[in-house]
């Protein structure tokens, strides 16, 4: 039990780090000073996806697991509504 708790964890965050790697920003590049002294990870906040672009998602949607699929994809809907 343990250990698909681990996966599903390690599942997620590769789907949120790839859709972070997806979407760059597309407008002046700061430099890291800048981001440094803003007190900011990095970037303008200005992110734009190209186009084209596309998420794939991987998860039980009906069955035994399905409640964790469901949240799993309503989350992955409420970030790219959010961000866009």
């Amino acid at each position: 039990m343990r250990g698909k708790n681990f996966g599903r964890l390690v599942a997620a965050t590769m789907a949120v780090g790839l859709l972070a790697a997806a979407c760059g920003d597309s407008g002046t590049k700061a430099s890291t000073t800048t981001a440094a002294k803003s007190g900011a990870a990095g970037g303008t906040g200005k992110a734009k996806c190209a186009a084209g672009t596309s998420i794939g998602f991987f998860g039980a949607l009906t069955g035994g697991a399905a409640n964790l699929g469901l949240n799993e994809k309503r989350g992955l809907d409420l970030a790219v509504s959010e961000f866009n």
